[in-house]
């Protein structure tokens, strides 16, 4: 069977999919022991090698209850580096496909995110999580 003929039997399939990761921060976030800041930069980079454009790098939260993503702002200032940019240049890769997202979840993580992204090395996008129950949403924060 042919690329044709996939498109004759499934005409709604989509001709390009854009492959997602969550790894680094839903992955790792229950870990016991803290992944090293090298380990993960490591990972993001092979990710995106591999073909993810959209990659969820952090919780912006506070490091304090959530120490797996006290290196937040270090990744993404190392995914936002000439350096990297260079890298995925020379590997072809549209550097401006590529989407880092970072979730919040109280305020002052939203404005954390803003004032990287004033900095030129915040996320493109933040995803705002709410939980249902107050009790969920203050002890997952």
């Amino acid at each position: 069977m042919t690329e044709y003929d996939m498109w004759k039997i499934f005409p709604k399939m989509p001709r390009k999919v854009r492959i997602a990761d969550i790894t680094i921060r839903d992955g790792f976030q229950h870990e016991e022991k803290f992944i090293s800041t090298a380990a993960k930069k490591f990972y993001l980079e092979e990710l995106i090698f591999a073909g993810a454009r959209e990659i969820e790098v952090t919780n912006l939260g506070n490091p304090f209850l959530m120490p797996q993503f006290k290196d937040g702002e270090e990744l993404l200032k190392h995914l936002r580096s000439d350096r990297f940019k260079k890298r995925c240049e020379k590997k072809g890769i549209n550097y401006d496909d590529i989407c880092f997202t970072a979730i919040t979840i109280r305020e002052s993580a939203v404005n954390k995110a803003i004032r990287l992204k004033e900095e030129g090395v915040g996320p493109d996008r933040i995803l705002m999580m709410v939980s249902t129950e107050e009790e969920h949403h203050f002890a997952n924060s």
